[in-house]
């Protein structure tokens, strides 16, 4: 679903000299939102989400507030998009059966699951790991730093793997020069499932090799994988 303000403009875009309804210059009221949410003022934040919202700009804060999420809470707080959308979906639901404005007048967002959003960002912590990490990746680029494809992500799913004759047994490994190798791995009830898949499964090549005709030569999970179009 879309975004935009009572009057339908794509307002993240402008215009900047739009006056908030007690006189902030919109832009500056957008930065000052974010910036609160950055230096943990709740107050703050409360006050610029309230703004937005009653001069018709609710939109615009929950654009924003989506944005903070991964840009200045990022991997300090995994569950912040889960909580700002839950909020934001409850303040669709709400302002779906609220009374429609009088004509000339701004439809204005449910304003307490908006607040609820800005004071919980702001009152989080905080990372900007992903965002740096983004800066450099373009940095990298413009230098032409590009990394090479890892041996070990050629298996059977690529061409250069599959001229290498890396076939079923090379990527079903689970030593790291495998197709299966699983870094902090966690076990669930003794991993008993992977335990019988080594003992019952062998490669379809080997069993084709033995008898062609047997049914169980051909890998039951390639025709899945096929299907939809994965199998990595």
């Amino acid at each position: 679903m879309t975004l935009t303000d009572s009057e339908g403009a794509d307002v993240g875009a402008g215009p900047w000299s739009t006056r908030s309804k007690h006189g902030h210059k919109l832009d500056e009221v957008v930065s000052a939102l974010q910036k609160s949410v950055r230096r943990s003022d709740s107050d703050g934040a409360l006050y610029w989400a309230w703004e937005l919202n009653v001069s018709g700009y609710g939109a615009w804060a929950w654009r924003r507030l989506f944005v903070v999420c991964s840009e200045d809470l990022g991997l300090a707080e995994p569950l912040a998009p889960a909580v700002v959308g839950g909020l934001w979906t409850m303040s669709e639901v709400l302002r779906a059966n609220q009374p429609k404005p009088a004509p000339g007048e701004k439809a204005l967002y449910p304003p307490l699951q908006l607040l609820q959003a800005a004071w919980y960002l702001a009152r989080s912590p905080k990372n900007r790991e992903i965002p740096d990490c983004l800066d450099v990746l373009y940095v990298r680029s413009q230098r032409g730093q590009l990394p090479e494809v890892p041996d070990w992500a050629l298996d059977k799913h690529t061409g250069r793997g599959r001229g290498m004759s890396r076939g079923a047994r090379h990527f079903e490994d689970e030593s790291e020069a495998g197709g299966r190798f699983i870094a902090n791995a966690v076990e669930v009830d003794g991993n008993v499932w992977n335990r019988r898949f080594h003992l019952e499964w062998r490669p379809p090549d080997e069993l084709r090799a033995e008898d062609p005709a047997s049914p169980t030569a051909q890998d039951p999970r390639e025709d899945g994988e096929r299907q939809a179009g994965l199998g990595l």
